[in-house]
């Protein structure tokens, strides 16, 4: 066909399309155990992550991410039972969680002195409907060297999946220090 290539598929009954557009292969997953997509010169452009939700209790959800579980719910205020975070909030540690993992990973790969990493992840909401609409994350450590901080820093922040998913469609904002 047309504009399409094959795609290396780990598994014959995960279906999937893939279209060509300037000179990349992209990849549309119905399920994805491990489906990963090379462009012409094989080099990995898609790969994919997967996680399962099971009901708990009439409020709550159990999140299994690879071997970890995590406990979904409401706060009692909002009908639920309070027995774990909301949804949201697992959004903004999933942001400052991500962020955190690559800037610990650059300071460890250039052994840079930088020590008591601390962030802190703000999230503002809108209504008609719920979402975010902006996102603020703010930087702290122990650090001789400010300019060397800010440089870790915007590694980071290139290297994000959630940064860079976000970027363009959210107001996503890193700062180094406390907020205000």
């Amino acid at each position: 066909m047309r504009g399409f290539r094959k795609i290396k598929e780990p598994h014959s009954r995960f279906k999937f399309a893939s279209k060509r557009v300037s000179g990349l292969a992209r990849t549309r997953t119905l399920a994805c155990p491990r489906l990963q997509a090379y462009d012409e010169r094989g080099i990995l452009i898609a790969d994919c992550m997967k996680i399962q939700l099971r009901q708990i209790s009439t409020s709550s959800a159990e999140a299994t991410l690879r071997g970890h579980h995590v406990r979904i719910d409401r706060p009692v205020d909002k009908g639920g039972t309070d027995a774990g975070p909301m949804g949201g909030e697992l959004f903004l540690a999933a942001i400052g969680g991500c962020f955190m993992s690559n800037l610990l990973a650059a300071v460890r790969a250039r052994e840079a002195m930088v020590s008591d990493v601390r962030m802190e992840v703000i999230g503002t909401l809108a209504n008609a409907p719920a979402r975010f609409i902006a996102v603020e994350l703010y930087v702290a450590a122990d650090c001789a060297d400010p300019e060397q901080l800010e440089r870790l820093v915007d590694i980071a922040d290139r290297g994000c999946v959630m940064m860079n998913t976000l970027r363009g469609k959210l107001d996503v904002r890193v700062q180094i220090g406390v907020p205000a």
